[in-house]
């Protein structure tokens, strides 16, 4: 085999490995918590699924349904992990505001005629859950957590006043 020939298998090899291995850091970062080295690959793939609908308030008002829920999740289980302690409130800080891009998506998508009746319905019934699933939290931490958790499920309480508002007007 000549040199040229060489090169240009070397080149493969490398772009199989390359390939590979975003596909492996991808996938992997699906499970990722915050503070995780992979975890800014979780988010870029979110914001491409929000990119993915923006010119939908519905289907922005979804997304954001669906990234909120997958807040929750990790905070499930950084709860259980002592290092991820401290990453608690950011993430509850973010849940929040996902949640209230939800609402405004919502708002949004109405004004534009779009029918938001599933994603009102659906972000009911995960504050209701969440509020659950925090009131059981806060037991499982340590202050300032506990403390954030409390205060998030009265957030939750206003929020769900605000969403039933949207429900009845709607």
């Amino acid at each position: 085999m000549n040199q040229q020939g060489l090169m240009g298998w070397i080149w493969l090899i490398f772009l199989i490995i390359i390939l590979a291995g975003s596909v492996f850091v991808v996938g992997k970062s699906f499970d990722d918590l915050p503070g995780d080295f992979t975890y800014p690959v979780k988010q870029v793939m979110e914001n491409l699924r929000l990119t993915a609908n923006e010119v939908s308030f519905q289907g922005r008002a979804s997304v954001y349904l669906d990234l909120a829920a997958e807040r929750l999740n990790e905070l499930q289980r950084m709860v259980t992990i002592r290092d991820k302690q401290s990453q608690i409130i950011p993430t509850l800080a973010k849940l929040q505001d996902q949640q209230q891009k939800v609402i405004a998506n919502i708002e949004r998508g109405h004004s534009k005629g779009d029918n938001v009746t599933a994603q009102i319905t659906k972000l009911v019934a995960d504050l209701k859950a969440q509020q659950i699933i925090f009131a059981e939290l806060i037991y499982q931490v340590a202050e300032p957590n506990s403390s954030a958790f409390d205060k998030a499920i009265i957030q939750s309480e206003v929020t769900l006043d605000k969403v039933n508002e949207l429900k009845n007007r709607y």
